[in-house]
């Protein structure tokens, strides 16, 4: 599963979270190294509220993303949050750009 299918942070965490389901205590890990209650990470995944930044680079740490990861990934947080048609446009322009220039680089690998 890579990062880069994905066009919500909230389905790439479900995603996550249900890939690690035996592992005892995963989400409850995830909320914390994002800095927030676990609550408030399962209020953010049914749709009820918005990570933040800093809870963006707080998972993308403990996920171990790469520089080039963690930048999607605090940009797909950044296009939840927005509010106006004018910056979402901005952000999936920079997602989508991001999404091709990681394509270019799988198919060029053997």
């Amino acid at each position: 599963m890579s990062l880069f299918n994905y066009f919500t942070y909230k389905d790439y965490l479900k995603t996550v979270i249900a890939e690690n389901k035996s592992q005892r205590g995963f989400q409850a890990a995830l909320a914390k190294a994002a800095g927030c209650q676990p609550s408030y990470l399962s209020q953010t995944l049914t749709g009820k509220a918005e990570l933040l930044p800093d809870h963006a680079a707080g998972i993308a740490d403990h996920l171990e993303f790469s520089e080039f990861e963690t930048e999607y990934f605090l940009n797909l947080v950044l296009l939840g949050r927005a509010s106006t048609v004018a910056l979402k446009k901005i952000l999936e322009k920079k997602l989508m750009q991001m999404r091709t220039a990681q394509n270019q680089l799988i198919n060029r690998m053997p």
